[in-house]
C-alpha cells in the first residue's frame, strides 16, 4: 500500500511538474490556506521545515506576497500583478504564533489568522488531537507584528449549511463583534470546511464583512465574487514540486484522483 501511494504521488508530481510549464493566468492571484504549522503529522499540519522551504522558494522566485486587504485594492482597480500570492490560516492553532511568525518575519510575508471566536485561548481538533489555539495575547501580538490580519472563522465553527438561519446570522454577527471589540476592524471571514450556500453568502454580507474565503481551490480574479474567493489548501502531503504548481496556478489539478490503487 505505502508503495502505490508513492506511486500515485509520484504521477500527481509529474502532472504538476507539466502544468507549471504553461503559463501563468493574467490577472489573477493565489490564496494559500494552512491550518497548523507543526510536526503533528496531521493532513492539515505542515511541517516547519517544509513551511519555511515553501515561504524560501516564493522569495527566490519573486513572488508579489501580499495581504488580503492589499489584494482586494488590486481587484478594486482590476489588474493583479503577476505571480501574486495571498497567505491565511484556518482556526488559530498556537503553532501559527511560534513556529509560522517568525518564519513569515524573516521574509517579510503578510498572512491573514481566522479565528474561531469562542475558542481563543482554549483547543481545538487537529485531526483526532486536541491542541492549543492562540490565546488573546498572542493574537494580540500578531496583529502588533504589521504582518498579520485577524480574519472571522465563526464562534463555533459550524457546519453551516446544516444549522438554520437563525444560527447562522448569529454565528456571524457574535465573530464579528468578538473580533472588533478586542482587535479592530474585521473584513474578512473564511467559511468553516469551506461549506456555503446562496443563502449564507447573503447572510455574510449583511454582517459586515467585506470579503469571505471558500476552500474550491482555484485562482481569484478582479471579477471573482468578494464573497466567494477561492482559496488553496496546502496539506502536510503537499509536495514542493505540488506547490510550485499551485503558486503558479491556483491549482494542481490530476487526472490521476479517480485510479484504484
Amino acid at each position: 500500500m505505502n508503495m502505490m501511494r508513492a506511486i500515485k504521488s509520484g504521477l500527481r508530481d509529474i502532472v504538476a511538474h507539466m502544468l507549471r510549464l504553461l503559463p501563468q493566468p493574467r490577472d489573477s492571484a493565489v490564496i494559500l490556506a494552512y491550518h497548523s504549522i507543526s510536526e503533528s503529522g496531521s493532513v492539515f499540519a505542515v511541517s516547519p521545515r517544509v513551511f519555511e522551504s515553501q515561504m524560501e522558494w516564493l522569495k527566490k522566485n519573486k513572488y508579489n506576497v501580499v495581504s488580503l486587504d492589499q489584494l482586494a485594492t488590486y481587484r478594486t482597480a482590476g489588474t493583479i500583478p503577476p505571480k501574486t500570492i495571498a497567505i491565511t490560516f484556518d482556526d488559530g492553532y498556537r503553532d501559527n504564533y511560534f513556529a509560522a511568525l517568525p518564519i513569515l518575519q524573516h521574509f517579510n510575508f503578510p498572512a491573514t489568522v481566522f479565528v474561531i471566536t469562542s475558542r481563543i485561548g482554549g483547543s481545538w481538533k487537529l485531526g483526532q488531537e486536541d491542541v492549543p489555539l492562540m490565546s488573546e495575547e498572542e493574537l494580540r501580538d500578531l496583529r502588533a507584528s504589521e504582518l498579520f490580519t485577524i480574519g472571522a472563522h465563526t464562534a463555533t465553527h459550524p457546519r453551516l449549511p446544516q444549522v438554520d438561519s437563525t444560527r447562522v446570522a448569529q454565528e456571524l454577527s457574535e465573530s464579528n463583534r468578538a473580533i472588533e471589540s478586542r482587535f479592530g476592524s474585521c473584513a474578512h471571514f473564511a467559511y468553516p470546511h469551506g461549506r456555503f450556500t446562496k443563502e449564507i453568502r447573503d447572510a455574510v454580507a449583511r454582517a459586515g464583512f467585506s470579503h469571505a474565503y471558500t476552500v474550491a481551490g482555484s485562482a481569484v480574479t478582479p471579477e471573482s465574487d468578494n464573497y466567494l474567493l477561492s482559496r488553496v489548501e496546502v496539506a502536510g502531503t503537499t509536495t514542493l514540486t505540488q506547490f510550485k504548481a499551485i503558486a503558479t496556478h491556483g491549482h494542481w489539478r490530476v487526472p490521476f484522483s479517480s485510479i484504484r490503487m
